[in-house]
């Protein structure tokens, strides 16, 4: 979790100090987007109705999977392949901009890891009837 920290203060950083908002914003919007059906699962994992837990836990997966597994990736890319040799008033932006596509990517990796606990999760839910937050 500290890398994800360090790689979020990293980016924002960037964002704002090279004043190129617009990546970090798109960014920072698709990880929002999974934020409110996962804090929906806390809250009812906390209470007596786990059910409402697991469909919204479902509900994070899917999200999650789309804005982070499939958005993320294709971000990334279009960020290496079209910013990456930026026109030559912008030059000097192009290692930002790796830069950005670095800490993004080591991202990516850890959301495919978190990805990969969840459906552990899922499988010792359905297994056992109970799950622990790995």
């Amino acid at each position: 979790m500290m890398t994800h920290h360090i790689c979020a203060a990293a980016l924002l950083f960037v964002m704002i100090f090279s004043n190129i908002c617009t990546i970090g914003c798109v960014v920072s919007f698709q990880h929002d987007i999974a934020d409110i059906p996962c804090s929906i699962a806390k809250y009812f994992g906390c209470t007596i109705y786990k059910n409402t837990s697991v469909l919204a836990f479902i509900i994070l997966m899917i999200v999650w999977f789309y804005t982070r597994l499939v958005l993320l990736p294709y971000v990334i890319y279009r960020m290496v392949t079209e910013n990456m040799w930026l026109p030559e008033p912008f030059e000097d932006c192009s290692p930002i901009v790796g830069f950005t596509a670095g800490f993004l990517s080591v991202m990516l990796f850890l959301h495919y890891y978190w990805f990969y606990i969840f459906i552990q999760m899922v499988t010792t839910y359905k297994e056992k009837g109970a799950t622990e937050d790995l």
